[in-house]
């Protein structure tokens, strides 16, 4: 299907044999399909039902691979979505098909930081030649819209469909001396992972990767779960995974991983909506990590990792109301513990709960859980568990998972009695 667009506009030397191939009306001696040993059938109108269908018919019965390379136009039959395809590819909510308009109210804070990411960069971009932003053909969700790609010029790369080279791509930039940052989607993450171990994390070169859509309440159609990506990145060497808790601390942790020179770092970008909160702001990451004590009380201690920060203030609020003080912290990090901060709960707490927008197995709590493992003191692990879901209500995936205020709340409280 050649609609002449990847998700954005297209790129690469593939990209220019298609044009070939449509110009001559698949009769260019360049062809890719039949170098690699397939037979070959072009068709001209490819929105044509009864041309598509035609073609199918000629080689249903063929005895050899055939690749049948059908010239479409993407959108064609609605005029917005002809005139803008890249914006009609994704996040296209329930619309009037007349205006186009969505028929969803806007949500009051859209939860990504989007077009606030972008102007952040194209400032660093200006100021640092050596400063390149690299996608993996999905601009629209860094905020680099067209103009924006316009103005960044040669230091904003799209690789197309692509992550794993946008990985070592990433990789050789930063070995070279510059300082890429690149923007991964947490549900591709695992199509990069040989190329996160072989090409970046064993040769520690300083890349920096932004982790979009981490967590249980952005896509959630089956083949775009955006769960796994805390243990698939926490648990490979010289890799560090920070998750900020709101759209300040990412913005501070992001500045410092542009200017560091040691290790690769992952950030993930906060999906909740949280511009700024309590929390201490840090210039510098970098060295042993340091939890971040917001609340000091007794008996439980709540872990709220990224996001779910958010949800360990309700929790601390909800037992408040109960007569529990609970310490809250905010870890900074689901690679590396904080054993002073670890050690220093043992005094005068009897139970510590973990919370994870994410997959349990393999994750942050796991790793707190070991570390507690021949101690006294219990731990509670609460995340999603190890299973596939599709196309769920959030509100109902999130309660079977115990994931809700009061079903966190009636489990401390029951651990305490117990």
């Amino acid at each position: 299907n050649d609609n002449q667009m990847s998700i954005a506009e297209p790129h690469g030397g593939l990209y220019k044999s298609l044009t070939r191939l449509r110009e001559t009306n698949g009769a260019d001696p360049c062809n890719y399909f039949k170098a690699m040993g397939f037979d070959y059938l072009y068709v001209a109108h490819g929105n044509d039902e009864a041309a598509v269908e035609a073609a199918f018919r000629q080689v249903k019965d063929a005895p050899r691979p055939v690749v049948v390379h059908l010239n479409t136009e993407k959108g064609h039959g609605w005029k917005p979505a002809v005139e803008d395809k890249e914006a009609w590819h994704w996040g296209v909510a329930p619309f009037d098909p007349v205006t186009g308009k969505s028929l969803l109210p806007p949500p009051a804070d859209p939860g990504w930081i989007g077009s606030r990411f972008a102007d952040h960069m194209l400032a660093k971009m200006a100021a640092d030649p050596t400063v390149v932003v690299v996608t993996a053909a999905v601009p629209a969700m860094l905020g680099f819209t067209p103009e924006n790609r316009r103005k960044a010029g040669k230091q904003f790369v799209d690789v197309g469909i692509c992550e794993e080279h946008a990985v070592a791509f990433a990789s050789a930039l930063a070995k070279g001396g510059a300082k890429p940052v690149l923007s991964l989607a947490s549900t591709f993450i695992q199509r990069t992972y040989d190329q996160l171990s072989q090409d970046l994390c064993i040769n520690d070169n300083p890349a920096t990767i932004v982790v979009t859509t981490g967590g249980l309440s952005t896509m959630n159609d089956v083949t775009h779960l955006c769960w796994f990506d805390i243990p698939l990145l926490s648990n490979i060497p010289n890799l560090v995974y920070l998750c900020p808790t709101s759209e300040k601390e990412f913005f501070a942790m992001l500045d410092w991983s542009i200017g560091h020179k040691t290790h690769p770092v992952a950030i993930r970008e906060p999906s909740n909506g949280v511009r700024a909160n309590e929390v201490e702001i840090l210039t510098d990451y970098s060295g042993p990590v340091r939890y971040n004590v917001t609340r000091r009380g007794k008996d439980v201690a709540i872990l709220g990792l990224g996001t779910y920060y958010a949800l360990g203030t309700e929790l601390a609020d909800a037992l408040a109301a109960k007569g529990i003080s609970a310490t809250l912290v905010n870890p900074r990090t689901a690679t590396e513990l904080d054993t002073a901060a670890l050690e220093a709960l043992k005094a005068d707490h009897r139970l510590v709960v973990t919370l994870e927008d994410g997959v349990m197995d393999g994750g942050f709590g796991e790793k707190i859980a070991r570390y507690y493992g021949t101690s006294a003191l219990k731990v509670l692990v609460r995340g999603a568990a190890k299973k596939f879901a599709d196309r769920y209500n959030v509100a109902d995936f999130l309660e079977a998972n115990g994931l809700t205020v009061p079903q966190l709340e009636k489990a401390v409280c029951a651990a305490l009695a117990d």
